[in-house]
């Protein structure tokens, strides 16, 4: 039995982590990793993106935002977002 208010199905919508996707895809791309890396770090991103929109309703804010999140990370990049949790995580 699934509860009434649940927030997955309601939330989730394709757009975000396929524009995510494409950003990060073609961002790869154009610093020149091959293409291999190229759609694994644009999956990533897709997936950040796609698991980031039930949290925005859960805690109450429009699920649009969900397309400024993707274009944001795709293109700022794994790559980034690696070596600056990296930082944070090393100073603790």
């Amino acid at each position: 039995m699934l509860p009434e208010n649940e927030v997955f199905d309601k939330a989730v919508t394709w757009g975000a982590p396929i524009l995510a996707f494409v950003i990060g895809f073609l961002r790869s791309l154009r610093d020149d990793k091959d293409f291999v890396a190229s759609v694994i770090e644009g999956g990533l991103l897709g997936l950040a993106a796609f698991g980031i929109q039930p949290v925005f309703s859960y805690i109450g804010l429009p699920t649009n935002i969900a397309w400024v999140f993707a274009v944001w990370i795709g293109y700022v990049g794994v790559d980034v977002i690696s070596r600056k949790l990296k930082k944070r995580t090393s100073q603790l």
